[in-house]
């Protein structure tokens, strides 16, 4: 199966998401665009909310966290296909402790990025959007472009952007 020579004229991009399907109205608005790409291929990595990792959030998204889980869960909508990123089960486990949540910060971000660089070198993008600037995504996502120098853009919603733009340099 190779490409038609449409699709080779077609520019890629990866997507670092926190929530798929949408959630959040950020989320929303790249699902959004991201559909009415059509000139682009589209992938999406979806990385795990803090937030659901250490059950901070409301009842409905508790289930939410299963996704980073092994095994490996790809998803597809549409034309749209890209996979969540694992956390080890180890690391699952630190999370609800609130004492240990700087270490499994620490421990799951460097894994996360690794997954992340692999994903990015095998879908050679030409860009990266990185949809969400938390603690999360936006770490793993600018990370990740920026070892494999691929240009990011970065959409920037609400107030975590400062910190993001300071934590990426």
């Amino acid at each position: 199966g190779g490409r038609s020579l449409a699709d080779s004229a077609k520019r890629k991009a990866v997507v670092f998401a926190e929530y798929f399907p949408p959630y959040m109205s950020s989320d929303r608005r790249l699902f959004h665009l991201v559909e009415n790409l059509k000139r682009w291929d589209c992938d999406i990595v979806v990385t795990p909310p803090l937030r659901c990792m250490t059950g901070l959030c409301e009842d409905s998204l508790k289930s939410y966290a299963d996704n980073f889980s092994q095994p490996a869960k790809p998803l597809r909508v549409g034309d749209i296909h890209g996979s969540y990123l694992v956390v080890p089960d180890a690391l699952h486990k630190l999370f609800p402790n609130h004492v240990l949540l700087p270490l499994a910060y620490a421990l799951t971000i460097p894994v996360l990025t690794i997954e992340a660089i692999r994903i990015l070198r095998a879908k050679k993008p030409d860009v990266v959007i990185v949809g969400h600037p938390s603690f999360i995504t936006g770490v793993v996502g600018t990370l990740a472009a920026r070892f494999c120098r691929i240009p990011i853009v970065l959409d920037y919603p609400d107030a975590w952007t400062p910190l993001a733009l300071e934590t990426a340099g």
